[in-house]
């Protein structure tokens, strides 16, 4: 749900702030007496509640609101709005950026059909106790890696305490998590904003190379960023996550001119571009742009293909199949055990609610009382008497969520048998380029490193204890210890 929810708060936090009363409806007078003390001129006004009030009774309605919100959204107010409530300081939006952001947002959403609450909140309970039961994974082909590979481990890990160090706020914590020398760190932006990701740049003399590290998902303007997540295709062909692409091309026209020089005062140094999470996705599509770059462009005579790469981890699923392994040769993807990020697309969600809704749930209940509770609760909740009683909880709780922007679905609708959903006509989305996969052994204690083949891909979402933590950098058990219990073992 967290799409949804999201993007409704998105837009909600506008409505509330002209809905004065508090009545879950903004009238005439209120959405006048809002814009017009902001400086919007009054006819204006008029035509835009017009356009709002889509079934002309005077009203404006949460679900109004939400349909015709793209109208709204071109007026200062609205961004005025959004910068003040959901973002942080210096992650503000521009004219162009709210509307493409808006646009975006919307067709993310719409690309993935929801299920009722309360299907998804049951479901994936229940599915998660089949996972768990069937010991259920998404373990890549390959071969797991022994000592002849310590130095890939080993440039595995430091190019991960350098993904990590890209969230610290001040250069001296990068240098002590890196071991660069502070006269090395030349750029460095902490701040974000939406379809634009943190960063530094760093002259790292030991692997003769310029390091360009991109920040993951760090506020609420990243998250948009993570959920701009249509699919557009790229001009040499395949797909990529649009908010990502949008990203990456924000990342190089930012950086065009610091490369430039760099690469200029070190002419025999690569480029080698590093991430986790969102800023993975970025630096494998930076390093997709960077490589096809017309011979026309300034970097590219300074930066031929040969000397672009990406190192990335937790890396989501940001390109279709076929791009996803034509970049295998100067992209590596690293992946720690059930990390759900990687296997979170649109495609892999629209799977996941086609097992929620023909798992069969009762199976995954225990035999005894909690199970024959859970049948007899059921069984009362769809009788007739049950059902008003259900009704009127429904309408109350539907009130109070309608004014935060809320839809919560029926609570039981139809009874636990939906229409099956079919998959979507949308392009299933892979995380890129060569794959390696740390899996836990002996409770993690040990940590192995596999070695993904050329058609390895990650394919599905793996409800677990350890989904969640899966995805972090930093901690025993997140992606930089397990990294290092690999290379103690092959050393």
């Amino acid at each position: 749900m967290l799409e949804r929810d999201l993007l409704n708060k998105f837009e909600s936090v506008v409505f509330q702030r002209i809905d004065a009363n508090g009545d879950g409806e903004i009238s005439p007078d209120e959405l006048s007496k809002y814009l017009e003390s902001v400086g919007v001129k009054a006819d204006r006004i008029s035509a835009l509640f017009k356009q709002l009030d889509a079934d002309g009774n005077g009203k404006i309605t949460p679900e109004e609101f939400q349909t015709g919100f793209e109208h709204l959204a071109k007026c200062a107010p609205a961004r005025a709005l959004v910068n003040s409530e959901l973002l942080g300081p210096g992650d503000k939006f521009n004219d162009e950026d709210f509307l493409v952001v808006a646009n975006q947002l919307k067709n993310s959403y719409e690309e993935l059909k929801l299920l009722p609450t309360y299907q998804l909140v049951i479901g994936l309970y229940f599915v998660y106790r089949r996972h768990t039961r069937l010991g259920y994974n998404d373990d890549i082909d390959g071969s797991t890696l022994d000592k002849s590979h310590a130095s890939v481990v080993k440039a595995l890990l430091e190019d991960c305490r350098i993904a990590d160090a890209v969230y610290s706020v001040s250069q001296e914590d990068v240098c002590e998590k890196t071991g660069l020398r502070p006269e090395t760190v030349r750029i460095m932006s902490t701040e974000s904003g939406p379809l634009k990701v943190a960063h530094f740049i760093a002259v790292q003399d030991t692997t003769e190379s310029v390091v360009l590290a991109l920040r993951g998902t760090d506020n609420f303007a990243d998250v948009i960023t993570d959920l701009c997540c249509t699919s557009i295709p790229l001009t040499s062909g395949g797909y990529a996550h649009s908010g990502m692409l949008d990203a990456a091309r924000s990342v190089i026209e930012h950086v065009s001119e610091h490369l430039k020089q760099l690469l200029t005062a070190h002419p025999t140094y690569s480029l080698r571009i590093i991430g986790h999470s969102l800023g993975a996705g970025t630096a494998a599509l930076t390093a997709y742009l960077l490589r096809n770059l017309p011979p026309s462009d300034p970097l590219h005579e300074l930066l031929p293909p040969s000397k672009v790469s990406a190192v990335t981890f937790a890396t989501p699923a940001c390109m279709s199949s076929e791009v996803a392994l034509s970049v295998s040769s100067y992209v590596t993807t690293v992946v720690l055990q059930d990390d759900i990020v990687p296997r979170t697309s649109l495609h892999n969600l629209e799977k996941l609610q086609i097992e929620i809704v023909q798992a069969d749930w009762l199976e995954e209940i225990p035999e005894g009382k909690a199970k024959d509770m859970f049948v007899k609760v059921f069984r009362a909740c769809t009788s007739q008497k049950a059902a008003e009683a259900i009704k009127k909880v429904e309408a109350a709780t539907q009130q109070v969520a309608s004014k935060v922007g809320i839809n919560i679905g029926t609570f039981f609708g139809n009874g636990l048998k939906e229409p099956s959903p079919v998959l979507g006509e949308g392009t299933p989305m892979f995380a890129p380029g060569k794959l390696y996969h740390i899996r836990r052994m002996d409770d993690g204690a040990r940590a192995t490193l596999v070695e993904g083949t050329d058609e390895s891909a990650f394919r599905s979402v793996v409800l677990s204890d350890t989904m969640v933590s899966d995805h972090l950098t930093g901690g025993e058990q997140a992606y930089l210890g397990c990294l290092e219990r690999v290379l103690t073992q092959l050393l």
